[in-house]
């Protein structure tokens, strides 16, 4: 089978689009280019000549190439009906490999799809969980302030620390559906350290010492109630810390595909709408929507005991341009013997036959 081709781009806000063959068996291949997230691109003494950036797809090293404008090209496998393990890994040649920034993201293509929308921005880059020295300064870090992250003693002094307050927002969608919001719990993590968050309104608000001009990961993750049992969106964000101050996080920045039920319907779609996000019934689903046409579907329009899905959409046995499934196969309106199904005319008992017996009655 001849796979499909498309071109890929990854960097801030702009999605990648990978091609899947139809077939469930076989892996498709398509072109993946690549260019360098904001967060390395900023610190003015990383040298974008020396990056080079390392993809694996589950355990499978995919072989990366520089090409024009400091961007990387490669060929990425990725098998419809499974989930990939996608890690994306950039490096500075610095004496040496030294990781500046990592992204893991688990793309699941379903069984017969073409197509694997994937988005993966530059704040989903975590920079700041790799420190070579030890000295509590990552890579990147170093990088930004012209220290060696290979040597424990430069800089001497230790990082100056600043206070950093994180805002977590309520989804607005809850505002929207007017539905409680009461019982929902947040839990945050930033740089490995759980924060204690404060409930004010609409938001959570929890504040931490971290280091001046450093990256802080944010974790986040919205629970429906305060037993903290099921998940409604979660996040992991990199942001700029600088001097310190007011971190706000958005509600557009969670992930909201949690399905605890399987059923096809996210949690959150499931609580707006006054859905049970747990039982795989509710809601309902009735089989006849959005067509009656299958084997599900018990539904018999004509009422002759005979399913619209076995009678199809467009047999149309008399030829009179009304669908068999309109058309009763057992009822005789105009009594020429033949049931509206057979009969081109209902209301006429000399249509097909002038000598049927009802056609010569008075």
């Amino acid at each position: 089978m001849m796979s499909q081709r498309a071109f890929l781009l990854m960097s801030c806000l702009i999605p990648l689009v990978v091609s899947c063959s139809p077939d469930h068996n076989i892996a498709d291949s398509s072109n993946l280019t690549l260019q360098p997230p904001a967060a390395i691109l900023d610190p003015r003494m990383v040298d974008p000549g020396q990056l080079r950036v390392e993809v694996t797809v589950g355990n499978v090293m995919v072989d990366m190439s520089p090409v024009d404008n400091g961007n990387f090209s490669g060929t990425v496998n990725l098998r419809p009906g499974s989930a990939n393990n996608l890690v994306v890994s950039w490096f500075e040649n610095f004496n040496g490999d030294l990781l500046l920034a990592q992204v893991s993201k688990v793309v699941a293509v379903m069984p017969g799809d073409t197509e694997a929308n994937i988005t993966i921005r530059s704040n989903e880059f975590i920079t700041n969980s790799w420190d070579e020295d030890s000295d509590g300064r990552s890579n990147l870090q170093e990088r930004r302030e012209g220290s060696d992250p290979r040597d424990a003693n430069d800089p001497a002094a230790a990082p100056t620390k600043v206070a950093i307050e994180v805002q977590l927002n309520i989804p607005s969608s809850f505002m929207a559906a007017s539905v409680n919001s009461d019982e929902l719990t947040m839990d945050a993590i930033v740089n490995n350290q759980t924060i204690a968050l404060t409930r004010s309104g609409l938001t959570w608000v929890g504040g931490l010492e971290v280091n001046e001009n450093s990256d802080a990961t944010i974790n986040a993750t919205l629970f429906r109630e305060s037993a903290r049992i099921l998940r409604i969106g979660d996040l992991s964000q990199s942001v700029s810390v600088g001097a310190g101050g007011l971190i706000v996080i958005a509600d557009t920045d969670f992930n909201f595909n949690y399905d605890d039920d399987v059923d096809g319907i996210t949690n959150m779609d499931e609580i707006l709408n006054g859905f049970d996000p747990l039982d795989s019934q509710s809601p309902v689903i009735d089989p006849c929507v959005p067509t009656t046409f299958v084997a599900e579907c018990v539904e018999d329009t004509d009422g002759d005991g005979t399913s619209n899905f076995f009678e199809t959409e467009f047999a149309d046995e008399d030829g009179d341009d009304i669908p068999d499934y309109l058309e009763s196969s057992v009822t005789d309106i105009d009594e020429d013997l033949l049931p509206a199904q057979q009969d081109p005319d209902d209301m006429n008992a000399c249509i097909p036959d002038p000598t049927a017996l009802a056609c010569m009655m008075p």
